[in-house]
């Protein structure tokens, strides 16, 4: 049975010693860090500065989820103490959560 290494689909630009889905692969890349490295690896050889622009954009795009994730994260922990001092105050506690 053929490997699907052993097959080029869709033009020269795709040969390489190393085929990028087996990069994505071997380091546990998401979606849109397989994208930039698609784009950023193959510019030279298929759409030149377009391509470039192309791994930003998916790069603006991985940075605006990470950002919210992070403020979404922060947001919980912000929540979690809020909600722990609560409890306290609520117990008749003087202890107090905060965050480092």
């Amino acid at each position: 049975m053929n490997r699907a290494n052993d097959r080029i689909v869709g033009g020269l630009h795709y040969y390489s010693p190393i085929q990028h889905w087996d990069y994505v692969v071997a380091n546990d890349l998401g979606y849109f860090e397989g994208q930039i490295t698609k784009y950023v690896t193959r510019w030279r050889k298929k759409g030149g500065l377009e391509d470039l622009r192309k791994a930003e954009h998916f790069l603006q795009k991985l940075i605006e989820i990470t950002e919210q994730k992070e403020h979404d994260r922060e947001a919980a922990q912000m929540f979690a103490v809020q909600r722990a001092n609560d409890e306290d105050d609520r117990n008749g506690s003087s202890i107090k959560v905060t965050l480092k």
